[in-house]
């Protein structure tokens, strides 16, 4: 029973997260947004066609049925490190805010 109700969630998390995801890509591409909707869509398949692939390896190696778990965790492991490292390129993109209050905005009302 807990792993059928994981793999619910796992499915209910993944799509979940899917149009956001869609969305973000959408607005990042302005001016080809088709072509970056286009773009989402590849990724996933793409993911999905690796991580059969990543994940059908250790199998094919004569390892445990449970061998691909440690590929999958590997994965969602390269992926939250590139998450990161995306926030962490945007964060410095984004201008500072402003580090002094603006005079007008400091003056005591009268």
């Amino acid at each position: 029973l807990p792993t059928a109700l994981l793999t619910f969630a796992g499915g209910c998390f993944a799509l979940a997260v899917a149009a956001p995801i869609q969305l973000l890509m959408i607005r990042s591409a302005q001016g080809a947004e088709m072509l970056g909707a286009a773009f989402t869509q590849a990724a996933f398949n793409m993911g999905n066609a690796l991580g059969a692939y990543l994940g059908g390896r250790p199998l094919a190696a004569g390892f445990g049925y449970t061998s691909p778990e440690l590929v999958g965790a590997a994965m969602a492991l390269g992926g939250v490190g590139f998450a990161v490292l995306l926030l962490r390129d945007r964060a410095a993109q984004q201008p500072a805010l402003l580090a002094e209050p603006v005079a007008e905005l400091a003056a005591p009302l009268t």
